[in-house]
């Protein structure tokens, strides 16, 4: 049995306790009781990293700048990214030939977005690259968003340092593959 199977079969409280072990709750927006009514809700305790999500969106639906101006938006709000203006636009020639292109100037700098063969969905590399590698670097910001285990077409990121994200793993609180429930369709 995994680390995160063994954490989460104990029950809620220990999820709890586990998370206020690593300091969780210590991170600014991440509240106790929000937390606690949320994994309530969660009948199955091998969803229990639910909770951790900051931002969830359907990965399908992403063939507009639009989308990925809001997900942007609600980004550096959760990462106190100061921006002055943000936009992306999307391009579609045809199946498999598409691009997203996007600029984004904040305080102390400005960044471009190229990104190709999206196909209508979230391209990881938006968050993984764009966000995390050269905004969040680039305006000295010291947590990341971390992609959580995929369940569905969902999306769902969590926001905290490398340090909190390489306890939660240690401690069982996340799986340590990303593709932990996607193992049983291989």
């Amino acid at each position: 049995m995994d680390k995160y199977a063994a954490l989460t079969a104990q029950g809620r409280g220990a999820y709890l306790d586990a998370l206020t072990n690593i300091g969780w709750f210590s991170l600014p927006h991440n509240d106790r009781a929000k937390t606690e009514e949320h994994i309530t809700g969660i009948d199955d305790s091998n969803y229990f990293f639910y909770v951790l999500a900051h931002i969830t969106r359907d990965a399908e639906g992403f063939d507009n700048g639009r989308e990925y101006k809001e997900l942007f938006e609600e980004i550096a709000a959760l990462s106190s990214v100061k921006i002055v203006s943000a936009d992306f636009e999307y391009h579609n020639e045809g199946f498999g030939i598409d691009e997203l292109t996007g600029t984004v100037v904040t305080e102390n700098r400005t960044y471009e977005c190229p990104l190709e063969e999206l196909m209508g969905w979230l391209d990881s590399d938006f968050v993984d690259w764009f966000v995390n590698q050269e905004v969040l670097a680039g305006e000295n910001i010291e947590g990341r968003f971390f992609t959580l285990p995929a369940t569905d077409q969902m999306a769902q990121y969590s926001f905290m340092p490398q340090e909190m994200y390489d306890k939660a793993i240690a401690a069982g609180i996340l799986p340590d593959d990303p593709e932990y429930f996607m193992r049983d369709f291989e």
